[in-house]
């Protein structure tokens, strides 16, 4: 009785080492998509650059929007801009002579 438990044991560990790698491959398969997702969006951020810090005022996608378009013209956007959202990166407060954070 003792060595069929033990055979049970181990065919059950067989089972469950399968699943594991199964379930392996399945998180890495997730995490490039993952991946892929988040270089996807990255590259449909424009980084404006050189911008004083505080130009922005309280509402920084407005302000973007309104650069923007003035800008560019209405020529290339006839009608006002939609943006999602617009910040400055994550990064501190650039001290005297460093230069600004970029808004993205």
């Amino acid at each position: 009785e003792v060595q069929q438990k033990a055979s049970d044991n181990e065919d059950e560990i067989l089972g469950l080492a399968v699943r594991v790698e199964a379930h392996e491959a399945l998180h890495k398969k997730w995490q490039e998509k993952l991946e892929d997702l988040e270089n996807r969006s990255r590259r449909q951020n424009l980084r404006i650059i050189g911008l004083p810090e505080g130009a922005e005022g309280v509402d920084a996608t407005a302000y973007v929007a309104d650069m923007l378009q003035k800008l560019v013209g209405d020529d290339f956007f006839p009608r006002p801009l939609e943006l999602d959202r617009a910040h400055r990166v994550q990064a501190r407060q650039p001290r005297g002579g460093e230069p600004h954070r970029a808004m993205v």
